[in-house]
């Protein structure tokens, strides 16, 4: 095939390139993961069980809740550590809390100027300075909730295993109500400013759906996905199971290896959750979200702009529930001593959604409770064969006028699936 064009990908999380191939009438895109090799499964090796949590926070800055989250709760599932209920209601806020940060970062210094037709968050600024002064309060707010709830806005330091390290007082819980019912507000502003002239196409790019499945409520974290194809049906696929459903394939250029599940490109992240579990979303935000016309199913992960409205939107009334639902001031975090030894080795593995979708931490235990192999597997890995696949269909569907044209129909779509390359890069180092 002919190389076309190739270049740097801007307004994206970390550091990667496209390449676009061309030969005849048939068109390829390969995107490349650039960014440093991390080894950060490798570097997990001999570590205690009690120091995993505290280390995977800083796989990613973005979405430390997450791998905290996904690696505590394998580890207390093998160790047979309890999680009380008033921790497990934090590590939720602090969860959803992270989904806010995150998307409203997404959403609006990256994805948006695709929509708005300028070339950059500068641009939109200042066109709109009004947006910028109402995106930046939401930021603020969300960053304070961060710090309040998580100890940090990045690399978060208050999960533990068994619960967390410290609750919120009586005056931060209620400072943290007041940031996200402030953030909300803000929000529903930004709304009904964006949504009426959001002009996101809809030409039918999508992939079989990934998400966890978290039955009775909007997808958290759970022992199972969920694999829906085009055609609606699902295959539930337990986690003990999960890595043998993956393909995986390391490729030149990509630092990271990627995945397809079942043979086949996946998309995980909003647009899933949003598509199968909108009956879970609170009232308030299914009622904001129909009152601008937007409803389940979205067809084109281009939309998937929409999903993440909706899920800071659902998120910052879900906070605001777990506060009010309790006194926090008697509350010292739970907790509960690890044990020494286990009677053998343990396999422990578990799922959680993270903003950018399905995340994956497996460990195995040792009879002392060091880490003897580790596997993380996370969103983007998930989404680059998506994100090539879908972007080739974009050019084939409607070719582009020019090599611009290129690069903004298939930036359009890689930004579209919120890539955080930095996370991807964990490999291994192999042993001869």
């Amino acid at each position: 095939m002919r190389g076309l064009s190739e270049w740097g990908l801007g307004r994206v999380e970390g550091e990667g390139s496209v390449e676009v191939y061309v030969s005849g009438g048939a068109v390829a895109v390969r995107v490349n993961i650039e960014e440093a090799p991390r080894f950060f499964e490798y570097l997990l090796r001999g570590r205690g069980a009690d120091q995993v949590v505290d280390l995977v926070t800083r796989v990613c800055g973005l979405c430390g809740v997450s791998h905290a989250l996904a690696a505590a709760m394998a580890l207390e599932g093998c160790l047979g550590l309890e999680v009380d209920e008033r921790a497990a209601e934090l590590r939720v806020a602090m969860h959803l809390a992270e989904r806010v940060k995150s998307h409203l970062l997404h959403v609006f210094l990256l994805n948006l100027p695709d929509y708005m037709g300028v070339g950059s968050a500068i641009d939109l600024w200042e066109r709109r300075p009004g947006l910028l002064k109402r995106v930046s309060s939401a930021l603020a707010s969300s960053a304070r909730a961060m710090e309040a709830l998580c100890g940090r806005t990045h690399n978060v330091v208050n999960l533990r295993l068994g619960g967390v390290y410290k609750a919120p007082s009586r005056e931060e819980a209620e400072a943290v109500k007041r940031y996200v019912e402030g953030a909300r507000r803000v929000l529903e502003e930004l709304l009904d400013e964006v949504l009426p002239s959001l002009e996101v196409p809809c030409e039918g790019l999508v992939k079989p759906l990934l998400l966890v499945h978290d039955p009775g409520r909007y997808p958290h974290d759970g022992a199972a996905v969920l694999l829906e194809d085009l055609g609606g049906s699902l295959e539930r696929i337990e986690v003990a199971g999960y890595e043998a459903a993956l393909e995986p394939r390391q490729e030149r250029g990509k630092n990271a290896v990627v995945y397809r599940v079942r043979g086949r490109a996946v998309v995980t992240g909003p647009l899933a959750r949003f598509n199968h579990a909108w009956d879970r979303l609170s009232g308030e935000t299914r009622d904001l979200m129909k009152r601008h016309g937007w409803r389940p199913p979205l067809r084109d992960v281009r939309q998937g702009i929409v999903a993440r409205l909706a899920e800071v939107h659902d998120a910052l009334v879900a906070i605001r529930s777990v506060l009010e639902s309790r006194n926090w001031d008697s509350y010292a975090g739970g907790g509960r001593a690890m044990p020494r030894r286990a009677g053998g080795r343990l396999h422990c593995a578990y799922l959680v959604e993270a903003p950018r979708g399905v995340l994956y931490h497996r460990y195995t235990l040792g009879e002392d409770l060091r880490v003897e192999s580790a596997k993380i597997v996370t969103p983007t890995q998930l989404n680059v064969p998506s994100m090539e696949e879908l972007s080739a269909q974009a050019l084939a569907a409607r070719p582009p006028a020019g090599v611009g044209d290129v690069k903004r129909t298939v930036e359009v779509v890689v930004r579209s699936l919120d890539p955080c390359l930095s996370c991807s890069v964990h490999r291994v180092v192999l042993e001869a």
